[in-house]
């Protein structure tokens, strides 16, 4: 639990203990209105600084929720940091994650020949990882954009995207991870309500 006495005594302002971060940093205000739900979720732009609520809860994925249930419309205000940096600054970033999720891949993904085929194209195109994620983000980008792609009820869809060359955003962002796991580069796909 997240709970800054100072702050919250006066305006109800819970603020977030966030690592130090080395790039230049703009300020983001979110105000977000959520209609009935059973979750306690909250949903705030990453990494949050600080929050308009009493307490929060933190969870070991940084996930935040609701310390207390809420029946009805629910509103607050969240405040985000946001690192601002270029491709000089991303060009040598290091893609290391201490949870190895991150980078798990299925085995039949992984030995596929075009899943092979693919990594290496990417590998002989860029030698660091923000190089890779731009070359695989422009290969991935000539591919057409369907809701009927016509891929079987059986198939991995992620190799029939690959193969195919076409999908929709599910397809495109597993592919993605997935491919970019293969390279080494930690990923996950985030979903949430629109």
């Amino acid at each position: 639990l997240v709970d800054d006495a100072q702050d919250g005594a006066r305006d109800g302002r819970v603020t977030l203990r966030l690592p130090p971060i080395k790039a230049r940093i703009e300020s983001l205000e979110q105000r977000t209105i959520i209609l009935p739900l059973s979750s306690r979720s909250l949903f705030v732009a990453y990494p949050c600084a600080a929050i308009d609520l009493d307490q929060v809860m933190v969870d070991g994925d940084a996930m935040l929720s609701r310390a207390s249930g809420n029946e009805g419309r629910f509103k607050y205000t969240s405040y985000a940091r946001i690192p601002r940096v270029g491709p000089a600054e991303l060009q040598y970033a290091l893609t290391r994650h201490p949870d190895p999720r991150y980078l798990a891949i299925p085995a039949s993904f992984a030995m596929d020949m075009d899943v092979k085929r693919v990594v290496l194209e990417i590998q002989a195109q860029a030698s660091t990882s923000f190089g890779r994620v731009d070359a695989l983000m422009r290969y991935l980008g000539e591919f057409k954009y369907t809701m009927n792609p016509g891929f079987s009820e059986n198939g991995d869809p992620s190799l029939e995207c690959l193969r195919a060359r076409r999908g929709y955003c599910q397809h495109f962002s597993s592919l993605m991870a997935l491919l970019l796991r293969r390279l080494e580069i930690p990923s996950r796909i985030c979903v949430g309500f629109t």
